[in-house]
């Protein structure tokens, strides 16, 4: 009594109830679940009242982020090509970017996503701009960030030296 709505988490174990829940009890999909260790899981939702439902939906956004790295000498912005996906198609010149992993702040996201896609390493400074889009991949609106990440030391020593990416003068 005094309940509105129903929470079910349904493992893969109990795969065979959700015909069930679905089709007889009137539940709903909600979103897809994954613990610690990987364990996959469904929950399903339920509104017990004549009122149109307040249970809040599922995942309804990704967030991406944007690198932009600024040479420390000449103020030249790096750009990379990608090897594969949908710029790679398209020739196209852009910073490095890439989605956050779920739980990942936006500052660690960006520099793990500059050192995956060039190697290099740096400090998050801040973030400039963002902005959100909607009707993205699985109907979902898309937040994404621009940072202002600054090269490692080493790498200011080295240009500040005439030392190239490579090592080479």
């Amino acid at each position: 009594e005094g309940k509105k709505g129903i929470w079910i988490h349904v493992s893969k174990a109990n795969v065979d109830l959700i015909p069930v829940l679905v089709k007889d009890c009137g539940f709903e999909f909600q979103v897809t679940t994954s613990d610690d260790k990987g364990t996959r899981g469904l929950v399903l939702t339920k509104w017990l009242l004549p009122t149109q439902s307040r249970l809040p939906h599922g995942p309804t956004h990704q967030c991406g982020i944007g690198a932009l790295v600024l040479h420390p000498i000449t103020g030249e912005m790096l750009v990379l090509q990608e090897k594969s996906g949908p710029a790679a198609k398209r020739n196209l010149w852009k910073m490095p970017t890439g989605l956050t992993d779920p739980g990942e702040d936006i500052h660690i996201a960006a520099v793990r996503e500059l050192k995956e896609e060039t190697g290099l390493d740096c400090k998050f400074d801040s973030v400039l701009c963002f902005r959100q889009a909607h009707g993205g991949l699985f109907n979902r609106s898309d937040l994404f960030f621009v940072c202002l990440c600054t090269l490692d030391d080493k790498y200011v020593f080295e240009a500040s030296n005439g030392v190239n990416g490579d090592g080479t003068k």
